[in-house]
């Protein structure tokens, strides 16, 4: 079982979102158990999950930063329980951060880590915590 956790996915627009569909489309389309967590945007989100060939779960989306963070830990930690993948792709720099940082409860499950645009750029030039986890995470996939 694959769990690709992307904070953005259709019907959201944008490159991370198309890009997470795209695998987990192809993924499902060969025969690869797929399952996608991400936020909630719209209420459009439902009636574009029941058209997919893999299971989408959702989380709660906040204006609030650190509710953003919370929801993502705690819908996280449920799913890897619940489901438990083999492999995690983390699409995006907010799930990457908390893949990392939860990765001492899964260490059995194989997490994959993209990292492309300004999102290496800005994190490698980070400091403190920020910066601990970026090179952790990207030493591991390296």
């Amino acid at each position: 079982m694959i769990l690709i956790y992307a904070c953005e996915f259709p019907t959201a627009i944008g490159g991370v979102g198309s890009f997470a569909f795209s695998i987990a489309d192809y993924l499902s389309r060969n025969n690869f158990q797929v399952s996608v967590l991400t936020f909630n945007f719209s209420e459009e989100d439902k009636l574009f999950d029941k058209k997919q060939t893999f299971k989408v779960i959702r989380f709660p989306r906040s204006g609030n930063t650190l509710l953003n963070y919370l929801f993502g830990v705690l819908y996280f930690l449920f799913v890897v329980i619940r489901l438990r993948p083999r492999v995690i792709l983390a699409a995006d720099i907010l799930s990457q951060r908390i893949a990392s940082f939860l990765q001492i409860f899964i260490n059995k499950t194989k997490i994959f880590v993209l990292a492309y645009g300004s999102e290496v750029i800005t994190n490698y030039n980070e400091t403190g915590i920020k910066k601990a986890l970026f090179t952790k995470i990207y030493n591991k996939a390296a």
